[in-house]
């Protein structure tokens, strides 16, 4: 844990545990969304819970942000707690793909209130989060980003670096990507490349046109492919049309590989990865385990009987009485 770290943990906790909740709300607005998310890991359970709700309460955007940084089981751990209104503001507050991967990693009864209280709230964005979820499991959808930055062909240098200048500040340019009227995506141009060239040339004119995208209806496990053979930092992203629909970026990639891992974890313990959610509540996990326990039992019960017909023979040969753990398994 870095010094940093360390005194804004012991600085909230004090604060926090005095109820101080202005002193919360001072740190956590001058505290950088990184470092914040960072300090989650170090809070207990409660004090997680009091820590979102201020910054619910003081800056929506911002306890966005930092919800997006968290780890899994700390994000899961606040959907527990968090109460429907609350929610509902967070979610609200949330790119659609972030909320995607929200629904896919909860228990169907959680999922269904979060639906409804979005449908209040985001209708419009609800048909696309619909949209996405109807499709396969394995589909890019819900790691696609929006944060990048597109400019026309046929702008100035000048004119593009007058939009860079004018681009939200949290999405982070380095490439930019270049598209015709119709927004079919047709090159790439660096911020390097823009800023060293004469203002009055057209984008298009120093552009690379040889780029390496991926469609939209690629699979994460083509995508996981194409970064590792191209050695990528971000991939745009093409529909049918070649139009620029989004981009996917390395961190997320690495996110999908560490799920995948965690998913190949859960199947070979025979348990399952909604087990995260209700990692508190222990009947409710063995409720999840029943199936797999109870054909478990059975099937031990089976090998019992078989084994007892060969009793005699077991006798004979005692050295068979090593394999009886392969016949259980």
């Amino acid at each position: 844990m870095s010094p940093i770290i360390e005194v804004l943990k012991e600085t909230l906790k004090r604060a926090i545990s005095k109820r101080d909740y202005k002193t919360v709300e001072k740190i956590i607005i001058k505290t950088h969304k990184g470092d914040i998310a960072e300090v989650f890991k170090y809070l207990n359970k409660e004090e997680r819970k009091i820590l979102m709700l201020t910054l619910i309460k003081s800056n929506i955007q911002k306890a966005a942000d930092v919800f997006q940084d968290l780890e899994e089981d700390i994000k899961s751990e606040l959907l527990r707690n968090l109460s429907s209104k609350d929610l509902t503001n967070l979610l609200n507050n949330l790119p659609v793909n972030e909320i995607v991967k929200i629904i896919d990693h909860i228990p169907d009864d959680v999922r269904d209130i979060i639906l409804k209280n979005l449908e209040k709230e985001k209708i419009e964005e609800l048909e696309e989060l619909e949209q996405l979820l109807t499709t396969n499991e394995d589909n890019i959808a819900s790691i696609i980003r929006e944060d990048y930055l597109s400019i026309n062909e046929n702008i100035t240098v000048q004119e593009a670096l007058e939009i860079v200048k004018n681009t939200d500040k949290e999405i982070e340019i380095l490439y930019i990507y270049v598209v015709d009227d119709k927004n079919r995506l047709i090159g790439v141009v660096s911020l390097k490349e823009l800023i060293t060239s004469p203002g009055n040339i057209l984008v298009k004119d120093i552009m690379t046109r040889e780029l390496i995208t991926v469609s939209i209806n690629a699979t994460k496990e083509e995508v996981i492919d194409v970064f590792k053979r191209y050695d990528l930092y971000i991939l745009p992203v093409i529909n049918d049309e070649e139009e620029l629909v989004g981009v996917i970026y390395i961190e997320d990639i690495i996110d999908v590989i560490s799920e995948k891992t965690t998913e190949d974890f859960f199947k070979m313990a025979g348990a399952k990865e909604e087990e995260l959610f209700y990692q508190d509540k222990t009947f409710k996990i063995a409720k999840l385990r029943m199936p797999w326990l109870l054909t478990a039992t059975f099937g031990e019960f089976i090998t019992a009987i078989i084994i007892s017909f060969f009793s005699f023979t077991i006798e004979q040969f005692l050295p068979i009485i090593f394999f009886l753990p392969m016949v259980a398994a």
